[in-house]
């Protein structure tokens, strides 16, 4: 039977939906950006269904309506929101209510690409 290695990490953080995205984030080498992981955090926090939503996320985070909908474009493209009729949204996998606590399960595991090639030098 194999080992496994179990580690237990409870942190108590300000912004559950920022560090879950964080996390997110490194686990699967997204490279989100910090105006990404605001973005989507605000949008899981707050909405972003009225003009009224963005302009505040604007004024909170210094920053333009022309850089959030470059934001939330490249959100969209990369299937972690959608825009409907009521706004730009999560998509479902990631709806959840984020002012609750949260425990993730993450395994790690050895993967190795198996394209190992063979040549024979006679």
């Amino acid at each position: 039977m194999e080992k496994v290695v179990v580690q237990r990490i409870v942190v108590e953080v300000a912004d559950v939906a920022e560090r879950y995205f964080r996390v997110l984030s490194a686990v699967n080498n997204l490279g989100l950006t910090d105006r990404e992981i605001n973005v989507l955090a605000y949008i899981s926090n707050e909405g972003f269904d009225t003009r009224g939503k963005r302009d505040e996320f604007c004024r909170i985070n210094e920053t333009t309506l022309a850089t959030i909908y470059n934001v939330v474009s490249k959100l969209k493209k990369m299937g972690m929101v959608t825009k409907t009729k009521s706004g730009t949204k999560l998509v479902p996998v990631f709806e959840f209510d984020y002012k609750k606590d949260l425990q993730l399960h993450i395994e790690l595991r050895h993967g190795y690409t198996a394209n190992v090639s063979q040549t024979n030098s006679d």
